[in-house]
């Protein structure tokens, strides 16, 4: 219609000369030219496919055994007609293109229409009975003819990097399109009567910077798979049932308000959601997906549940409470005489029921080899614990999660300002967050065997902290964030990846840090000087080099492990430190002299010193 009035247009103007482009008549004839080759495509002039082909002002490829994207190329059937042609790189797309009689597959890549405002050709129209499939990439169209409706046939439509700007009503018409692709457009909406494509099961919208509302998808009844990354949306559809796929990064959503009408007749649902990728896969033989959602987005309501009897029994499992005999692989619970559950243990279970931090009286809380979410997340690095953890903030004074994944910690965890034990062991974390440094209350962090690759500056808060654990996190390079740690007894970092001493700890009394990158023991003076209990330090498997002559005013060095290092000497101080008990300096650089000096030297100023050498 646009090329109409532009033609009609034109063609009533007076016809003034131009020097550079002949007169308006000649221009209108033109026009006319290009629009009558598309529109009518007068077909009666080819008796078979062969004249068709022979029309095109390029060579067609029909012995191609492998079908390949870069070339131009066709395929016949046992009728001699072309029933798949590849278009790819030339000058324009031949009108007769739209007079192959049997054609099944149309592909175009990087060549225009010569249309004149690069619409889509109507002669489409033309290939309704037997297109199956429609593929345009890399090639400018602004716009789809209504005439695209009419291929009741067409099941698989690709529309890519075409700067299509709309769609026509009548693609609601595509009564068998089942795959409809138009990633890297320039689309703002989508029309109203997309719903009634009902054979769609797949909608791809990536890249359409514009598109603000997919709000026509509502309550489409087959849809399964829904891509709509890095555009504008603010609004996640409803009502789509068989959804299974769902991915939506890098929009403009602000909530999920209606995620729980996705997905309501499926077993797997797939949300890629503001660039965060959640996975997930059934595991249970109920319908999953409502209850996943809801932790995804609904708060949890705790007022439903009068007593704790009541919020055990919305477990998915049972939880055996105060029992004769227990053990950390079973899960119980402990309940006073008030009937209050104080103490829970849960233990190789297939998930941790979000309920379980409306037990506002709970003091304990052990996680063991059980998921926090009720489905299996592929992605073990998007584990967060539950932000409601801070329900438990009155009561919560021990908490630990063992071979859990959690990759990840909210930043309610601060809230816990009762906490003074707190274990996260073989979890996977990744990092700590800033509010780590609000449990004002803790004494004991225990964080070993776990992916940390540095400590945040809070850390510093914790003037209680009494023992800390960071054993085995093999990227972790520094402690630092621990220095000046007032009542800090014991620090455990064994086999990371540690290059420097912690400092000013003065009441530390354990420090094991074996299996580190330490070159020296610089600051090894400013451990425990306020504390009068023997010291016990273990530098094993390092790469210390010298020991700093600081070792002699250590206030009572009891045990000292530098085994498998690289000291060639020790310093002098050391004979005078008469409250060392145990040395081991095995399996460094001493010549066998230097061994025989150093132990007679101890024989003499430290005769019952434990020398191993």
């Amino acid at each position: 219609m646009k090329l109409q009035i532009i033609f009609i247009i034109l063609a009533c103007m007076i016809p003034i000369k131009c020097h550079a482009m002949g007169s308006y008549n000649e221009i209108g004839t033109i026009l006319q030219n290009l629009f009558q080759e598309y529109s009518s495509a007068d077909c009666t002039k080819y008796a078979n496919d062969d004249e068709v082909y022979k029309s095109f002002p390029f060579e067609l490829d029909f012995n191609s055994s492998k079908r390949k994207s870069s070339k131009t190329y066709a395929e016949k059937n046992a009728n001699g007609n072309i029933i798949v042609l590849n278009i790819n790189k030339q000058e324009y797309v031949p009108p007769s293109v739209f007079c192959l009689a049997e054609l099944q597959e149309l592909h175009i890549q990087r060549t225009k229409f010569r249309t004149f405002d690069l619409g889509l050709p109507i002669a489409i129209e033309r290939l309704a009975s037997t297109l199956i499939n429609l593929t345009i990439s890399d090639t400018p169209i602004s716009y789809l003819p209504e005439q695209i409706g009419r291929l009741k046939r067409l099941q698989e439509l690709k529309l890519l990097n075409t700067s299509l700007t709309t769609l026509p009503n009548s693609i609601g018409k595509l009564s068998s399109l089942v795959h409809l692709n138009l990633r890297g457009n320039k689309l703002i909406s989508l029309p109203s009567t997309i719903i009634n494509t009902h054979s769609l099961q797949t909608l791809i919208l990536n890249n359409n910077a514009d598109l603000r509302s997919i709000e026509a998808l509502n309550g489409h009844s087959n849809l399964k798979v829904l891509q709509a990354d890095n555009c504008q949306i603010e609004r996640i559809p409803l009502n789509l049932s068989k959804l299974t796929d769902l991915k939506m990064s890098n929009n403009s959503l602000t909530d999920l308000s209606n995620i729980h009408t996705l997905g309501d007749k499926t077993n797997i649902l797939v949300c890629f959601l503001q660039s965060q990728c959640i996975i997930a896969r059934i595991l249970t033989e109920v319908q999953p997906d409502a209850r996943f959602i809801s932790w995804i987005q609904s708060p949890l309501d705790c007022t439903q549940y009068n007593n704790g009897y009541e919020i055990l029994s919305s477990f998915s499992f049972v939880t055996h409470l105060n029992p004769i005999s227990s053990s950390s692989s079973q899960t119980y619970g402990l309940m006073d005489s008030n009937e209050n559950v104080y103490y829970l243990n849960i233990a190789n279970q297939k998930f941790v029921p979000l309920t379980v931090f409306c037990l506002k009286s709970l003091r304990e809380l052990h996680i063991r080899n059980t998921s926090f979410y009720e489905f299996q997340l592929d992605d073990n690095s998007i584990h967060t614990l539950p932000s409601e953890i801070e329900f438990l903030a009155p009561s919560l004074t021990r908490f630990a999660v063992y071979d859990t994944p959690v990759a990840h910690l909210p930043e309610q965890i601060g809230k816990l300002r009762n906490l003074q034990w707190l274990t996260l062991s073989n979890i996977g974390l990744i990092d700590l967050p800033n509010s780590i440094g609000n449990l004002s209350s803790l004494k004991e962090l225990r964080l070993h065997l776990n992916k940390l690759t540095s400590l945040p500056t809070t850390l510093a808060n914790l003037r209680n902290l009494v023992f800390l654990s960071l054993d085995n996190n093999r990227q972790l390079r520094s402690v630092q964030f621990v220095n000046d740690l007032p009542t800090l007894q014991s620090l455990y970092t064994t086999n990371c990846s540690i290059e420097c001493l912690p400092s000013n700890l003065p009441n530390l009394q354990l420090l094991y840090m074996s299996g580190n990158n330490l070159a020296d023991l610089v600051n090894i003076r400013t451990l425990g000087n306020n504390s009068n209990l023997p010291k016990y330090f273990y530098f094993s498997k390092n790469r210390i080099h010298s020991v700093p002559p600081q070792i002699g005013y250590i206030r009572d060095l009891y045990r000292l492990d530098l085994d498998h290092n690289e000291l060639t000497s020790l310093p002098l101080d050391l004979l005078n430190v008469t409250t060392l008990h145990d040395l081991y300096i095995r399996n460094n650089r001493f010549s066998i002299t230097d061994l025989q000096i150093i132990a007679a030297k101890f024989k003499t100023t430290n005769p019952n010193l434990n020398l191993k050498y």
